[in-house]
């Protein structure tokens, strides 16, 4: 019998019962209920509880993440556990995060709401359809980002690390390869790794005290790091859940591993 732990039952409850496997709860607040946890789903927004405690774990073979990025995360495992992202589990809901945001700032939907109905008149708009729009970090959720731009009619650039072909864009870019100046719309969505690491670095973001002109300025909406929580997310997350358990049961290869 597999022993998988989740931080709250509302996951265990819609991921379902697969055989040979019992769900504990545990998010990393007490002691671990069962020293022969297998497989450790982390929580969402505190993960470091229970990656403090995984030492308690003598059986621990699988560390299954929440999210998509496990910067942070993939070097405290002990040695010879395997870590899992939730690659997919956040597409769409970022996905559309990304797109409102394109269409309220090209269509400036900021400035009629800061002008609380004292309009004066209107001037022309950059609709998104017929926009170049370069999607910087051409992964699972920039794959699902340009299919919602594709169908607004925009012009979509991908670019990730190496050139290749691609039966939605069909072609992704490297950077290098870029008319930069061309595009009217730049969404990155780039991994965090030591090659992209700094690109919105200290300097940049000490830009940003209380008070900065950027938090008012025409054009831009500024958001905290909301894109994951909807209600998207659980029945994605128990699916892939499901079917990580599914395959640690049976000794398949498992999704996502990192």
């Amino acid at each position: 019998l597999v022993i998988a732990s989740v931080p709250f039952s509302a996951l265990a409850e819609a991921s379902g019962p697969v055989e040979g496997v019992e769900y504990v709860v545990w998010d990393g607040t007490e002691p671990p209920p069962r020293g022969e946890i297998e497989l450790v789903v982390l929580d969402y927004r505190n993960a470091r509880m229970t990656l403090d405690r995984l030492d308690e774990l003598p059986e621990l073979a699988v560390v299954q993440t929440q999210t998509a990025g496990v910067d942070g995360i993939a070097e405290l495992m002990p040695d010879g556990v395997l870590l899992a992202n939730a690659r997919g589990v956040h597409d769409d809901a970022t996905a559309e995060l990304a797109l409102g945001l394109t269409l309220a700032s090209l269509r400036g939907i900021d400035e009629a709401v800061r002008s609380h109905g004292h309009w004066g008149r209107s001037r022309e708009r950059r609709s998104l359809a017929d926009s170049h729009v370069a999607v910087l970090g051409y992964g699972s959720i920039g794959r699902a980002l340009a299919s919602r731009l594709l169908a607004c009619r925009a012009v979509v650039t991908a670019v990730a690390s190496a050139p290749r072909q691609d039966d939605l864009v069909g072609r992704v870019v490297s950077a290098a390869d870029v008319d930069w100046a061309a595009q009217h719309v730049v969404v990155v969505v780039l991994p965090l790794t030591d090659a992209t690491r700094h690109v919105v670095d200290a300097a940049f973001l000490a830009r940003l005290p209380d008070g900065h002109p950027l938090w008012s300025a025409p054009g831009v909406i500024i958001t905290p790091h909301v894109a994951g929580g909807t209600t998207a997310m659980l029945p994605r997350m128990a699916a892939l859940l499901r079917d990580q358990l599914t395959r640690y049961v049976a000794g398949d290869p498992l999704r996502n591993l990192v």
